[in-house]
């Protein structure tokens, strides 16, 4: 979706997935739901709006489950918690992370780290998971709304703390009227229509 709707795809559109990306997180949450799964391929959009699907990996927070093997899932949206040791239990926080993935995703318009070319090239794999293990994180594209920047900061800044909820990274004035920033001429950069799908279901990345 994101390119094939390179051209249209606003800034009010990247913010708008952005909060339905985030309110669906939230509703996990307050459940007491981690999806656990987190990626572009579990991250569909229907009529212009966001649904996640894929509930294979989801628990209950606080739940016991025996793990065995490696770690399960795609590398760069994995908590490098449990890159680091697949024993490691799954976490609200684990979500969060990959919300912030996500949000980069949405802005750049490509996979993070280049994944998309490069997942079948063991070495390059092994050269992503250990640059992710040091600590390597993308950073915003040039010309990235400054909303969407404070946005990343208060996601870093929030998984350096406990507790950890979804809720707070809406939760200033700042963060909570980044849907206007429509209305400001900074994105007025691309003057083109909204996209009006004719396919009733995308994935975030079609391959």
């Amino acid at each position: 979706y994101l390119k094939e709707n390179a051209a249209t795809f606003r800034w009010e559109d990247q913010l708008r997935f952005a909060n339905d990306i985030a309110s669906a997180v939230l509703f996990l949450h307050r459940h007491q739901i981690i999806h656990g799964d987190l990626h572009p391929g579990n991250v569909l959009i229907h009529q212009h709006s966001i649904k996640i699907a894929d509930f294979g990996r989801s628990r209950l927070h606080g739940s016991v489950i025996n793990k065995k093997g490696k770690a399960y899932g795609v590398i760069p949206y994995i908590d490098p918690k449990i890159l680091k040791d697949h024993l490691c239990d799954l976490t609200k926080k684990s979500d969060i992370y990959i919300l912030g993935v996500l949000f980069w995703e949405l802005t750049s318009r490509k996979s993070p780290f280049d994944f998309e070319t490069k997942n079948n090239a063991p070495f390059e794999i092994i050269k992503i998971k250990s640059n992710i293990l040091e600590g390597m994180r993308e950073k915003p594209s040039p010309g990235t709304n400054h909303k969407f920047i404070a946005l990343y900061e208060k996601l870093e800044e929030l998984n350096n703390n406990e507790p950890l909820v979804v809720s707070e990274i809406f939760s200033s004035e700042e963060i909570e009227t980044t849907l206007e920033i429509s209305k400001t001429p900074e994105n007025d950069e691309v003057n083109v229509p909204s996209y009006d799908c004719d396919i009733n279901k995308y994935e975030l990345w079609n391959t």
